[in-house]
């Protein structure tokens, strides 16, 4: 089974304006409101991929009640550990030409949920599973949050981590199966600017030496590299018109664990696959309002392969 545990979820309000003017009254042609998170977008990529998974993580108050209903309805709710009170934060995303986030902090995380969650990690993971940490956490767990959660993973268990500084940082003593920076994480996690490829690769394999048994850099519309003991692997994005870049990383996140899980073969050849896969989910996502659907992503696909 796979799991993706968001430690912050949220519901994203994706408000279109014709413009945005500081200081006076807007009108918006349109809203979205959708359960989010970097753990709810990998678990809802896999569920449009057709992939068995479970979304984990915490609820607070009628938005975390929102959250875990829109999962439980595509089929992918795992369970959701109330905090007691607050209320999951909702996050507004504005679009008006360019976009403009704003991203709120979380309900804080009482010791009796933190525990729920703890039990739950040590006890249901098995060997052979794959576990998904991504996001931010929030108040009072701090930057070892993850670590925490690999110490007690079974033995087998494949962890996987995309997340910021040192909470990221903390995880590579425990070799995750991979972690998954993007450019500007890559950047801030090194404290060196990431201007051509060699101080990519360089950084990566760094990453790599510290403990991280795949590294996986998401470029954006210059593609992604995959760093290993094996070597390297390299992808380049399509050409797409670009909508929305909320989401996309993520989908390219589960879409790479999608196919190295559908591949056979060797490991490279499943890396391979999954690389390839990855860009295929991450782009189609970008040109879209939202996480992408199969078909789209079966279509980038084929025309990537077909090049």
């Amino acid at each position: 089974m796979l799991y993706t545990v968001t430690l912050n979820p949220a519901l994203d309000y994706v408000v279109h304006t014709p413009m945005l003017s500081p200081g006076s009254v807007q009108r918006a042609y349109s809203a979205t409101l959708t359960p989010a998170g970097k753990g709810i977008n990998v678990a809802r990529m896999l569920v449009q991929l057709g992939k068995p998974v479970q979304a984990v993580g915490f609820k607070a108050g009628w938005t975390g009640d929102a959250v875990e209903e829109a999962m439980k309805a595509l089929g992918c709710a795992g369970p959701f550990f109330s905090l007691g009170e607050g209320q999951t934060r909702i996050n507004v995303k504005l679009r008006h030409g360019e976009e403009t986030d704003i991203n709120l902090p979380g309900p804080p995380v009482p010791p009796a949920a933190w525990m729920e969650l703890m039990h739950w990690v040590a006890s249901v993971p098995v060997p052979g599973d794959t576990v998904v940490l991504s996001g931010s956490v929030p108040p009072p767990l701090g930057e070892d949050a993850y670590a925490a959660i690999l110490i007690l993973l079974a033995p087998g268990v494949r962890a996987v981590v995309d997340a910021e500084g040192d909470l990221l940082r903390h995880t590579l003593a425990h070799h995750p199966f991979l972690i998954k920076p993007n450019r500007e994480e890559l950047s801030a996690l090194m404290g060196r600017s990431m201007d051509t490829e060699e101080d990519i690769l360089r950084s990566a394999r760094d990453l790599h030496r510290a403990g991280a048994r795949n590294v996986l850099v998401s470029l954006g519309k210059d593609g992604a590299v995959l760093v290993n003991e094996g070597g390297v692997w390299k992808r380049e994005a399509p050409v797409v018109d670009v909508c929305n870049t909320v989401g996309a990383g993520d989908a390219m996140l589960a879409g790479f664990l999608y196919g190295y899980d559908e591949t056979e073969g060797n490991e490279a050849q499943k890396l391979s696959a999954a690389l390839d896969w990855g860009i295929a989910a991450g782009s189609a996502t970008a040109v879209c309002e939202g996480i992408a659907d199969a078909e789209a992503v079966h279509n980038l696909l084929a025309e990537n392969l077909s090049r």
